[in-house]
């Protein structure tokens, strides 16, 4: 199998893999939804800013010097 053509059949898993995980967020979506609560899909950055400060909580609540 050449380059192209392991890159073509990664790319096609990548697809594969990501619309699943579509599909499985849409699920777990739906679920909260009919519990009332209300859901909203993060940014990277926000994703990134949730994980720290949810790791991290002291470090939010310190003034910066």
């Amino acid at each position: 199998m050449g380059k192209k053509e392991e890159a073509k059949a990664k790319e096609g898993g990548f697809d594969e893999n990501r619309s699943q995980l579509e599909e499985r967020i849409s699920v777990v979506e739906q679920g909260l939804v009919r519990c009332g609560i209300r859901v909203v899909r993060l940014g990277t950055e926000e994703a990134i800013e949730l994980a720290y400060k949810a790791f991290n909580p002291g470090e939010t609540e310190k003034p910066i010097n």
